[in-house]
């Protein structure tokens, strides 16, 4: 002690700034310690969550691998077209092979996780891999080969699945301690680093104490503003700063005190409110990722609706099948009825044909008789004929003889009148005898000329006869020939009794086959619409599973992301004032007003309410385009929505967060 009293003033200082830089030494350890600490914890932390992140996605290679394997068999049992069986079959293959690598490239070095979880896990996605190939094999060729080997399969699958659960809940304990123990490491940071620097402090202010009253009265001002300094009155000012002696480097060793402490205080000042930006922006982050947890819980509802349509779509493709087998049997037996019917009419026909042939042999004979009877018609019409010019003629003769008879009779009167003379009288009655003897002659001419024609006409008369009997003959031989053909009409009209009888059979059995086909047709078109709703359901899951992973690896994007400015956009800022315009589909657009917002979602009052995950579009002031977003949660006239983290919707928002957090207030277009 009396050593320090008889030290000059440079060597108390000099003392003192030793004591100083002692603390300041130990302070910068321990914070460096700090630091490294907190380094250590979050590289736990990252490897943690990269090793969850990965398990995570060897589940979902492994669930769209089978559930592709199933497609494919199912695809084969329906008879779909080979393309697209092996296009689901290479998909199912590409997600097995991309699981395996995936479970291959997971790295739990310095974790505290059992390698044997690793291990099995790997040893249980490769057994699935090989028996999932194993029934793909088959699935171009029989589905009834690959779905008895995918019973295999599916207990394989079930194991990895369970394998892998096991490593994923393993990382995820494993990150949650990590992230804890960051936590408390920070925590201990932020206490340690502000009580170290108290306790520097508080050291060289002891310090200054003692050396100062072990000072002379000269330096008793030093004292009293080294005293208001160390009460926190940093703006004193500091005595006999232009001495050039010990006091004066004391005094300028009071200044650089002072603009230390000042500096600290303000370095206390900025930590402050780092570590309240910090907790605010952590705030932001833990909000987007409780939103984003409730967006992909409703992406997996959506996903879960259109798998139980997809199975109630397959149970009504099942029944349409069973419909169309049921169908196709009963137009087989209407087919058999119809054969056999068919041969009954073609036998029939076939004794049709012959009565036909019967008919045409008795049509001809018919038809000679016929042509016979014309022929002695046609005769007889001639020897009529003859006969009646014979008849003309006697006539004629008789017209004659009755001339001859009048002109004998008029001479027989003059005769009589010159008999009755007398004298002369007799020459002129024999010129009147001369006449008649010559009249006479002619008559008996006349005569025998009747005669001669009475003669002919007998002979015609008898050819006459002989020809009418003999076209009475033909018309008994068309007589015999239309008994005939009468028989055969009637056999011929019961062979189409017969025929008829068969057709109507044919015609019933017909009907009964075409009202099974329109079944079938029916069931055809029904399995047609259940295949659409099955493809239509399938598009749906696969427009919600790569929904699910662009907002996944968005969503790790932005975790990722360090930079201070990236994450001071995810805080919220309040709407002030502003307005957005809602688009929804399948409903009018509503323009409502916004609460708060960030890069990550917005929060609007509006009364419209929708189930979380269902996707919207925002148009935000300021913004050069709507923006794709997803409900989070809808209550108490409150609309949550998350946005979608792609660079063109960033922009947007970024855009928007400028707008509005400037105050401007322009409506949304």
């Amino acid at each position: 002690m009396k050593l320090l009293h008889d030290a000059s003033i440079t060597a108390k200082s000099l003392i003192s700034t030793l004591i100083g830089a002692l603390v300041l030494i130990a302070l910068a350890g321990l914070a460096t310690f700090t630091l490294l600490q907190v380094q250590r914890t979050m590289e736990a932390a990252n490897a943690a969550v990269g090793l969850r992140s990965g398990s995570r996605g060897v589940t979902g290679d492994l669930a769209t691998g089978q559930a592709a394997l199933y497609r494919a068999i199912n695809l084969k049992s329906q008879n779909v077209e080979v393309a697209l069986v092996r296009a689901a079959k290479i998909k199912s293959l590409e997600a097995i092979d991309h699981a395996r690598v995936s479970v291959a490239a997971l790295n739990i070095a310095g974790l505290e996780i059992d390698p044997q979880l690793l291990a099995a896990s790997a040893k249980a996605v490769n057994a699935y891999a090989d028996a999932a190939k194993q029934a793909a094999s088959f699935v171009e060729e029989d589905a009834f080969n690959a779905t008895m080997f995918m019973t295999d399969a599916e207990q394989k699958y079930t194991a990895a699945e369970h394998d892998v659960g096991i490593l994923l809940a393993a990382a995820a304990k494993v990150a949650a301690a990590a992230e804890h123990a960051n936590q408390q490491e920070l925590r201990s940071g932020i206490v340690l680093i502000p009580l170290g620097s108290a306790i520097a402090v508080l050291l060289s202010i002891a310090a200054s104490t003692v050396l100062g009253r072990m000072m002379s009265r000269p330096i008793v001002a030093m004292t009293a503003t080294m005293r208001r300094l160390a009460a926190g009155d940093l703006a004193a000012e500091i005595p006999a700063t232009d001495r050039k002696d010990e006091v004066g480097q004391m005094a300028a060793a009071l200044l650089v005190f002072r603009e230390n402490a000042r500096e600290a205080r303000t370095l206390q000042s900025a930590a402050a409110q780092a570590r309240v930006l910090k907790e605010r922006r952590q705030a932001a982050m833990d909000r987007y990722t409780q939103d984003f947890g409730t967006s992909a819980a409703g992406v997996m509802a959506n996903l879960a609706r259109s798998a139980e349509t997809m199975r109630t779509v397959a149970a009504d493709m099942s029944a349409a099948s069973q419909r169309t087998r049921d169908g196709a049997a009963r137009t087989a037996e209407g087919a058999s009825v119809s054969a056999q019917n068919l041969a009954a009419v073609a036998a029939a026909a076939e004794e049709m044909s012959a009565s036909i042939r019967e008919i045409s042999q008795q049509v001809a004979r018919a038809t000679d008789a016929a042509h016979a009877a014309v022929a002695r018609a046609s005769d007889t019409d001639t020897k009529v004929a003859s006969m009646a010019e014979l008849a003309a003629r006697i006539g004629d003769v008789v017209a004659l003889i009755s001339d001859v008879a009048g002109r004998t009779n008029l001479l027989a009167l003059n005769a009589t009148i010159e008999a009755a003379r007398a004298g002369d009288a007799g020459k002129g009655f024999a010129v009147v005898a001369g006449e008649v003897k010559a009249l006479a002659t002619q008559t008996a001419k006349a005569t025998g000329e009747i005669s001669t024609q009475i003669t002919a006409i007998r002979a015609a008369t008898a050819d006459a006869v002989s020809a009418v009997r003999e076209v009475g003959a033909a018309i008994g031989q068309v007589e015999e020939v239309a008994t005939a053909i009468a028989a055969a009409v009637e056999q011929q009209a019961s062979v189409t009794q017969d025929i008829v009888t068969s057709v109507h059979n044919v015609t019933t059995a017909t009907q009964e086959a075409t009202k099974a086909m329109q079944e079938v047709s029916a069931a055809s078109e029904h399995t047609d619409a259940a295949s659409g709703k099955v493809l239509e359901g399938a598009d749906a899951v696969g427009r919600d599973a790569d929904t699910m992973r662009a907002e996944v690896t968005q969503f790790l994007q932005a975790m990722a992301s360090t930079s201070d400015e990236d994450r001071r956009a995810y805080e919220r800022i309040p709407g002030n004032g502003t307005h957005a315009m809602l688009r929804v589909p399948g409903n009018a657009n509503q323009r409502v007003a916004i609460n708060d917002i960030s890069r990550g979602g917005v929060s609007l009052r509006c009364d419209w309410s929708a189930a979380a995950g269902t996707e919207v579009q925002v148009e935000l002031p300021g913004a050069s385009g709507a923006v794709a977003a997803r409900i989070v949660r809808s209550a108490r006239g409150m609309l949550a929505l998350t946005f979608r983290q792609d660079a063109a919707m960033l922009r947007c928002v970024d855009q928007a967060l400028a707008h509005i957090g400037g105050g401007a207030g322009r409506l949304a277009a």
